[in-house]
């Protein structure tokens, strides 16, 4: 009796591989690697959870495709061993068989490759399930895990995502805002940029304050500069550092407190407050959030945020609370979406009490892509 063998299996599996799974990433890559477009309203993000922003997309198309060669591969021997025992000791239903079916090697290729595909295709159709299960957020925080800190989170469900524009032209060290505007030291609309360097990266912005918040210390505000001249983000003239210009708003303004998910902060960004400066000063005010677990309500990227003007005693780092509340806002408002996400696990934009440091992440995004601006105020 003519026995199978499954000497031929091994190319009808590589066969298979090359097949099932370009087909099914072709069929199923929409589900799991279009990025969300700018304008969802981030919520606060679960302890742990991972995005799928922090897994290399290469690295999921080399997991899904050694998964499921190797699973398709053993499944092929093993089912054409079965195959031999079975053609060995059978009987009629065997002759009827090979009646029907011709006992050739094309054929049994040809179901080698038919069950291993279909074995891949169900392996690529679970793995956007499987990633999900791990988080579908897209920001990190592993700073909510801190056992006893009583800011963890403080900063979750801090980030409205809105539309960014394109960077200015001529912009060489990528503050958006065109060199001839820092040589001539004034927007075309008016606006004073005092001490503006087309070599070295400026951040123009106005703070101003609630009723119930006292405006920042000229302590504060020499930490803050101090803060932003230290950042490791690289200029054009060799140097490093942020040169971050800071406008007092004189009087209390109305409308310093938010809804925990809600814009109303974009309304203080009016041509009236800002006039000549808007679209070019980013704007923070010192208010309060409708919310004991979020300090910060910001557009990201954006011109406009409100963070909680309230002093935090137990906050325990060298800088105020204000201060590392204001760091995170304005970082959210120039850097925009990181690697899939708005967070960083650590560093000023974690969402729990933050390390006092640009995170490497932040940096590299920042030297990438400069500043980025958005469309979502009129006219800008």
């Amino acid at each position: 009796m003519t026995r199978w063998s499954y000497g031929p299996q091994p190319t009808a599996a590589l066969a298979g591989a090359v097949v099932g799974v370009c087909g099914a990433l072709f069929l199923l890559k929409p589900r799991f690697v279009a990025p969300p477009d700018g304008g969802p309203t981030v919520p606060g993000v679960p302890s742990g959870s991972v995005g799928l922003g922090e897994v290399p997309l290469a690295a999921i198309y080399v997991g899904a495709i050694l998964g499921t060669v190797l699973t398709g591969f053993l499944l092929v021997v093993v089912v054409t061993k079965g195959i031999t025992l079975f053609f060995t000791r059978g009987g009629p239903l065997v002759r009827a068989y090979r009646f029907v079916v011709p006992n050739s090697p094309l054929v049994k290729m040809a179901t080698g490759i038919m069950l291993l595909m279909g074995v891949m295709l169900l392996g690529v159709a679970m793995l956007p399930g499987a990633i999900g299960d791990l988080g579908e957020s897209g920001a990190v925080s592993g700073a909510d895990d801190i056992a006893g800190d009583p800011n963890a989170g403080v900063f979750a469900g801090d980030v409205v995502a809105t539309r960014p524009t394109a960077p200015a032209t001529n912009d060489t060290d990528g503050d958006g805002i065109p060199d001839a505007w820092e040589r001539a030291g004034e927007t075309p609309s008016g606006a004073a940029l005092p001490g503006a360097d087309p070599q070295r990266k400026d951040l123009y912005v106005v703070v101003g304050h609630g009723k119930e918040s006292p405006p920042l210390s000229d302590s504060e505000r020499q930490q803050l500069r101090s803060i932003w001249d230290r950042m490791p983000v690289s200029n054009p003239d060799g140097s490093t550092g942020i040169r971050l210009h800071l406008t007092r708003e004189q009087g209390p303004v109305s409308g310093a407190t938010v809804d925990v998910n809600g814009t109303e902060y974009r309304g203080l960004y009016s041509p009236d407050r800002l006039g000549p400066r808007r679209c070019t000063y980013r704007y923070v005010a010192l208010g309060s959030v409708s919310s004991d677990r979020t300090a910060v309500r910001v557009d990201a990227p954006g011109y406009a945020g409100v963070v909680d003007g309230q002093p935090r005693s137990e906050y325990t780092g060298s800088a105020s609370f204000r201060v590392a509340a204001t760091t995170h806002a304005l970082l959210h408002m120039v850097a925009g979406e990181l690697s899939g996400g708005y967070h960083t696990s650590d560093g000023w934009l974690t969402t729990g009490s933050p390390t006092e440091q640009l995170s490497r992440t932040t940096a590299d995004h920042l030297n990438a892509t400069g500043f980025r601006t958005s469309s979502a105020y009129a006219g800008c």
